[in-house]
């Protein structure tokens, strides 16, 4: 839940994820399903002004609430 706070808003690189959780590849990308399925987070389609574009680009993964990515990535929402 730590990486994933820290990956919110960004691409998410599961093979990175996977390496420094020190898991497989498989089991991140489970746990990123389960986050959505538990409505604790949800990735946003990546948008452009092309088709080609649209097809290339990746979503972004957010979790639901910004009071939650601080509590669990361990920062002070008051710094």
């Amino acid at each position: 839940m730590r990486l994933a706070a820290f990956a919110s808003g960004q691409i998410v690189n599961y093979s990175k994820l996977a390496q420094q959780a020190g898991i497989s590849h498989p089991t991140v990308k489970s746990h990123y399903e389960l986050l959505e399925d538990m409505f604790v987070g949800f990735h946003v389609p990546a948008s452009s002004g092309s088709q080609r574009k649209g097809l290339l680009s990746t979503p972004r993964f957010y979790l639901f609430d910004l009071g939650v990515r601080h509590a669990a990535a361990g920062l002070n929402p008051l710094a």
